[in-house]
């Protein structure tokens, strides 16, 4: 009896365990798709921001 016990014991940890690593998985991909995100934006805002330096030159030179 204390066998058995002992096995669904230890199930239940490793089951825990399990949910553990699964919620600290999906915390880390939440991070990392956020941080990919603001990544993105920073990315696009510096391209649109290059864009309109490069077309601000380009009046100010043609001028």
């Amino acid at each position: 009896m204390f066998q058995l016990l002992n096995i669904k014991n230890i199930v239940t940890k490793n089951e825990a365990i399990l949910k553990l690593i699964k919620a600290s998985n999906q915390i880390l991909t939440d991070l990392y798709k956020q941080r990919f995100r603001d990544f993105d934006l920073y990315r696009k805002n510096n391209f649109f921001h290059k864009q309109l330096l490069d077309m601000s030159c380009q009046v100010y030179f043609h001028i």
